[in-house]
């Protein structure tokens, strides 16, 4: 190719012009004007990290916890003394129900950071939500050694202390509150619900009259109305309690946090688990050896409010019995069998009914590493009972994993479990949002139950159905059925579980009503609501019937 300042190729000794460029143009080889040669472009400089952390939570705030979790993680791996980057993880882990994760992000980043009171009290919370309640209040003493005025830190520790039936400690922790200007509507439902405690309903209403939720938080303001509706209950006042129940649903529906839960995921895993025939996979199971000296091991399951914790506090007064409080350590295993398989979460159906043997082997051992994680060594002489009600959901899993292990399903009249579960004031996850109003509970339960029934046709572990109802009106019966069911001596420490139950930290919404003797104040709760729910009764009717109860009693009876 021929430069301009380069001599003509037509012989004129010229230089380069444009009565020769036909010629050149003819040939390819025109040349380039400098103008349009690429110029070279200088390399980006790195974000910086404050930039990065800009965009993370950028991420964060809008919901988009999958982008948001991947930058904090390279945040950490590129600043491992990040201690911003560990507390968000943190919050994500607890979005999306992985506490021990979270756990582990948030004791990081108040290692790296122990003078950050929000961060302390963070770990509090968790800590408290994984049952390790000494440690709970042993973080929030230090929150508040940083910071003596930390009113929110009391209000946590009167809550811990109103569930490990201190009263008097918790009544202190909220008068501290009260003087160091706590959140009012926080205090205020932490002095009602005191006064429940003793029995007093109408100071306890007294407490929260002329409050004003409108600009509250919204789980805060949702709590208000279900308290509201549990006093107005416990004052026979059922029209403004039910009213009350209604109003909560529309507040929690503007939590952030509500905004990040999949409320769809339950649907999905019971669509897909009800797609495959499990008959066959359990009758394979139930030909295996499993004797690999491991502790003797059942497991307690039935909707949420049906009575569940009730029978593990009487099953744990056993001296042969360790019951676990709800630990994750099943899901744990289902999240590893989808990550093993490449799945997602609500797509395991297939992959269960295909498990081979060594990934049996496998899952046994990882579910027993869990348990160690969340309990700690496991006596071999005891038999370990893993309470979690919606584990029900996955009895497939259980039989298939655990041939030689037991089911106890606690089953209750399903009006009186709905009833409770919406009055209940649940942590936002992916089960609670399924409880919002009376027509979404009714369909969960249905739902889930549903799903138990078609399950229980191909279960081939052993099955003990215990109804609340029966247990509540003859214990001793009921009691003596369970433990032979279990093949375990008869002891009669179990008859007095509820002394044994006020020593304990427990951490679901029955933890009051353990420590009282069984009776049966809670039967037909749901008659005092007749007029309320009659129109989910088509939903409910065919559970109803399927489980023994009567669909047509008189709902004006006396209570």
């Amino acid at each position: 190719m021929i430069g301009r300042n380069e001599p003509c190729h037509c012989g004129s000794g010229r230089k380069y012009k444009s009565c020769c460029m036909a010629a050149d143009r003819a040939r390819g080889n025109t040349p380039t004007p400098a103008a349009k040669r690429p110029i070279a472009k200088r390399p980006a400089k790195p974000a910086t990290r404050e930039q990065r952390h800009a965009k993370a939570m950028s991420a964060f705030e809008s919901q988009q916890f999958p982008r948001a979790q991947a930058m904090y993680e390279a945040l950490l791996e590129d600043y491992p003394n990040d201690f911003a980057a560990a507390f968000y993880l943190a919050q994500i882990h607890t979005a999306n129900g992985q506490i021990d994760d979270a756990l582990t992000m948030a004791g990081r980043a108040a290692a790296l950071s122990p003078k950050t009171a929000d961060i302390r009290r963070y770990n509090a919370h968790l800590l408290a939500l994984a049952v390790r309640d000494d440690e709970a209040i042993d973080e929030l003493n230090a929150v508040l050694a940083l910071t003596p005025n930390d009113g929110a830190a009391c209000v946590q520790l009167a809550s811990i202390y109103e569930r490990r039936h201190e009263l008097d400690t918790a009544r202190s922790m909220v008068e501290r509150a009260e003087a160091n200007q706590a959140d009012i509507v926080e205090v205020a439902l932490m002095k009602s619900t005191l006064l429940m405690r003793e029995k007093k309903y109408e100071e306890a209403s007294a407490q929260l009259e002329g409050l004003n939720v409108d600009h509250a938080d919204p789980a805060v303001a949702s709590a208000y109305f279900k308290q509201i509706g549990g006093i107005q209950d416990k004052l026979k006042n059922y029209d403004q309690a039910f009213e009350a129940l209604g109003r909560s649903a529309a507040h929690i529906q503007r939590a952030p946090r509500f905004l990040q839960i999949d409320t769809q995921h339950h649907q999905r895993l019971t669509e897909n688990l009800r797609s495959v025939d499990f008959a066959d996979v359990c009758r394979k199971a139930s030909a295996r050896s499993c004797s690999d000296g491991l502790p003797r091991l059942a497991f307690i399951v039935g909707f949420p409010r049906s009575g569940t914790t009730l029978t593990g506090q009487i099953l744990n007064a056993h001296s042969e019995v360790r019951v676990t409080p709800e630990l994750a350590t099943l899901r744990d295993v289902h999240i590893k069998l989808a990550n093993d398989r490449g799945l997602e979460y609500d797509r395991i159906g297939d992959a269960i009914s295909t498990l081979t043997g060594s990934e049996i082997v496998a899952l046994r051992a990882f579910y027993w590493e869990r348990i160690r994680v969340y309990c700690g060594e496991i006596d071999p002489h005891q038999m370990l009972i893993d309470k979690m009600p919606l584990n029900i959901m996955l009895a497939p899993l259980i039989n298939v994993l655990f041939p030689d292990a037991r089911i106890i399903t606690v089953i209750r009249d399903p009006r009186d479990v709905c009833i409770s579960n919406y009055m209940q004031n649940f942590k936002i996850n992916h089960f609670s949002v399924n409880l919002l109003t009376w027509s979404m509970t009714t369909a969960y339960y249905a739902m889930v139950m549903s799903l138990w029934r078609h399950h229980r046709l191909q279960l081939t572990m052993p099955v003990f159905e215990l109804s609340y109802e029966a247990m509540a009106g003859d214990f001793e019966t009921q009691a003596r059925a369970m433990i032979e069911f279990l093949e375990l001596p008869w002891s009669d420490d179990v008859l007095s579980y509820h002394e044994k139950a006020r020593e304990q930290f427990i951490n679901t919404p029955s933890y009051e009503a353990v420590t009282r003797k069984v009776n049966t104040s809670a039967v037909a709760r749901w008659k005092r609501y007749a007029q309320h729910i009659a129109d989910e009764n088509d939903t409910l009717g065919p559970l109803i019937e399927a489980f023994g109860y009567d669909a047509t009693a008189d709902a004006m009876m006396s209570m």
